[in-house]
């Protein structure tokens, strides 16, 4: 079972091909919290906590973008944090760890999917605030794809659904820059999207 989970490269280490793993299961469950800072714009608005806000000078392109910069800056830490766990766990226990910028390198290359998903989280409370759950399916979906995708003998397309497919799996596989900037290209246009559809549509509560 672990060798088909496994990314199977010879030339490497099997903690060199275990590493990637860890990483991408530590960001995807990095997402969560900045996912959930982001919707609580919407959890806000249905507890009609937001009417005195915008009931004065506070405008709704404001009120969006300060929860977006919390979401942003949250999902910036909790990639940073466990970066810096994994470095520390292999400086204490191996004979020839991982280097910071390698393990930081690793790591941070799935903060555009992270961005993208907030984009989504953004988007849905924009236009289908009531569907804003759908973002937990999307993220539970990756995580199963990309975790359990190779024992289950899933075709490559399956992981291409999730912006995480789209990430090299260093320090394994050489990094691929243009579907980061793909990624975060999308997400933008993500981000004004649901900024258009937040300013346009009723407040619910």
């Amino acid at each position: 079972m672990m060798e088909q989970i496994l990314l199977a490269e010879g030339d490497f280490s099997i903690t060199e091909q275990f590493l990637p793993i860890i990483i991408m299961i530590a960001s995807i469950l990095a997402t969560v919290p900045p996912v959930m800072a982001m919707l609580k714009l919407r959890s806000e608005e249905d507890k009609n906590r937001l009417d005195h806000l915008l009931s004065r000078v506070v405008s709704r392109n404001r009120l969006m973008g300060s929860f977006l910069l919390i979401s942003v800056l949250n999902g910036l830490m909790m990639l940073l944090l466990p970066a810096l766990g994994l470095w520390a766990a292999g400086v204490t226990v191996m004979d020839e760890p991982f280097s910071l910028s390698t393990i930081m390198g690793a790591t941070m290359v799935y903060y555009p999917a992270m961005l993208f998903m907030i984009a989504v989280s953004i988007c849905l409370i924009g236009f289908l605030p009531k569907y804003t759950g759908f973002v937990w399916f999307y993220v539970l979906y990756s995580f199963v794809v990309l975790y359990l995708g190779r024992l289950f003998q899933l075709p490559e397309w399956v992981e291409k659904l999730t912006p995480f497919g789209y990430i090299s799996k260093l320090p394994v596989e050489d990094t691929e820059v243009f579907p980061l900037i793909i990624i975060c290209v999308i997400a933008v246009f993500l981000f004004i999207v649901g900024f258009v559809g937040y300013r346009r549509r009723d407040i619910e509560g």
